[in-house]
């Protein structure tokens, strides 16, 4: 059965998008009942629009700049459709890869680029990776709940929990626990690990889906990693482990210094060593770089 079974005739729509370097997801929504077709040749996309930031103002320098045409070309794999609410039309989208006119991949995909990565890890080592995300979010403009991790805290805001983890059972991201975290008004929601880059899609479903039902629930929340300087921060952990072609796990050695078989050591190095290159692309605003203790 399709995600999209049951859905009438012409009166629902269909976002085709991408998460870019921002964070933001963006893209163009197309009549439902012509899913199919925009399953095989996706929409019309732009280089420029990579360049936008969170502040929805384009980079400068703009590397692309005002020229280009591209493709948002849907992966039917991440796609999801939520329908919770009889008042309002269901949520639904599908993650893209963008490409160029003739379909061959952009070198600034994102998905592309993760993909890529992925291939080449196993290609070189025999090696695939698994991946899981933990969310923190904080309400904005209300009272705190109640205190850090307690049951006040999460009866208080119960239907947002429930709401949430009913969402993402809809979407088929496989929700595994929600709780209120240290921070005012701050909580926390978690899917099952999963291969990397349906891991990288399900962190992308997992920020939209919060939103969307905080905003049914006339509530807002926020992901960003501070509100004020002195603030607890939102953190997003990410759990990874190594396996090997004969679907086992090889991250763990008790013989290892501090666990670590040989393998996991030499990657966490290498993810240690090149940390800052990457540090410097995804930190778009001045909350989003890291500083000691924060």
């Amino acid at each position: 059965m399709s995600l999209f079974d049951g859905v009438g005739s012409g009166e629902h729509l269909l976002m085709l998008a991408c998460n870019d370097l921002s964070g933001m997801t963006r893209g163009r929504a197309v009549p439902v009942r012509e899913r199919d077709a925009y399953l095989q040749r996706g929409v019309g996309w732009v280089p420029a629009d990579q360049a936008l930031t969170p502040f929805d103002v384009i980079a400068s320098p703009n590397p692309w700049g005002s020229t280009g045409d591209l493709r948002l070309k849907p992966d039917p794999a991440a796609e999801v459709r939520i329908n919770l609410w009889p008042d309002v039309t269901p949520l639904q989208y599908a993650l893209c890869d963008i490409i160029h006119t003739d379909g061959t991949p952009w070198d600034s995909c994102t998905r592309t680029y993760l993909r890529t990565a992925l291939a080449e890890l196993e290609s070189e080592t025999g090696l695939r990776l698994m991946a899981a995300f933990e969310h923190e979010f904080t309400l904005v403009g209300q009272e705190p709940p109640g205190p850090a991790f307690s049951l006040r805290a999460f009866r208080s805001e119960e239907r947002l929990g429930n709401q949430i983890m009913a969402a993402l059972e809809q979407a088929q991201q496989q929700p595994e626990m929600f709780l209120p975290e240290y921070g005012a008004g701050q909580f926390e929601v978690l899917c099952k690990p999963t291969a990397a880059l349906a891991a990288a899609d399900r962190a992308v479903f997992v920020r939209d889906i919060c939103r969307e039902v905080a905003a049914r629930l006339g509530k807002r929340i926020t992901f960003s990693p501070k509100l004020t300087p002195q603030g607890v921060g939102n953190g997003v952990h990410i759990h990874f482990s190594l396996w090997d072609r004969e679907n086992r796990p090889v991250t763990y050695d008790p013989k290892g210094p501090g666990g670590l078989s040989q393998v996991a050591g030499r990657f966490a190095a290498a993810l240690w060593l090149t940390a800052s290159a990457v540090r410097t692309d995804r930190a778009s605003v001045v909350s989003t770089s890291l500083m000691p203790h924060t």
